[in-house]
């Protein structure tokens, strides 16, 4: 067995960190095909406990991109009357839709390389991610909040944090993303060198 760890970085161009400039709202982003492994129904939990919460009239969920029959139903079932929740449907212009994104959530329950977390600290946008995802090494340490997955309670505490300690929460992202601008991906060319030793 092979271990070499490493992520395949996004091809991103040079960019400043992206801050809501409506002070007036919060506003929390989620992107993804939605399967029912990726989770959104515990960020939909978190949400339902959040909008019960006094003071969070302010704080709106961004739900980006297509959602599976399944979950759909469930979601639709389950979360009809869920206040602040905003489904934006496909998105073909992924800067577009986090322009004014305060907070990026990624709940799933297995993902070996979410490139939409990469993305969000790309742009400076702290992020929520399981410890199944493969791109959580960029989010430890001060980057961002790596949870235990199937954890609502996890997610509304975290995004309740990030919401009354926005400068401390904009940090992380920062830190994310300085992260992410220094990392070269050598793990590639590590392979080749093993594997041309090994047939040498």
């Amino acid at each position: 067995m092979i271990n070499i760890p490493g992520h395949l970085k996004s091809d991103f161009k040079p960019t400043e960190p992206i801050v809501n400039a409506n002070a007036n709202t919060y506003n929390a982003a989620y992107l993804a095909y939605s399967v029912l492994l990726k989770g959104l129904q515990y960020l939909m939990e978190a949400w339902k406990e959040i909008m019960q919460e006094e003071g969070t009239d302010n704080m709106h969920l961004y739900i980006g991109g297509d959602i599976d029959s399944s979950i759909d139903e469930y979601i639709k079932t389950t979360f009809s009357d869920l206040k602040n929740v905003h489904y934006s449907g496909h998105i073909s212009n992924v800067p577009e839709f986090l322009k004014d994104k305060d907070l990026f959530v990624v709940p799933s329950l297995i993902d070996g390389g979410p490139v939409t977390a990469l993305e969000a600290a790309h742009y400076g946008i702290p992020v929520i991610i399981t410890r199944n995802c493969g791109t959580r090494e960029f989010f430890e340490n001060g980057g961002g909040w790596v949870i235990p997955i199937q954890d609502a309670k996890s997610i509304k505490e975290d995004i309740l944090w990030a919401y009354h300690h926005r400068e401390e929460a904009r940090q992380m992202g920062i830190n994310a993303k300085k992260k992410l601008d220094s990392y070269e991906a050598t793990f590639i060319t590590d392979i080749a060198e093993m594997l041309q030793n090994a047939t040498a």
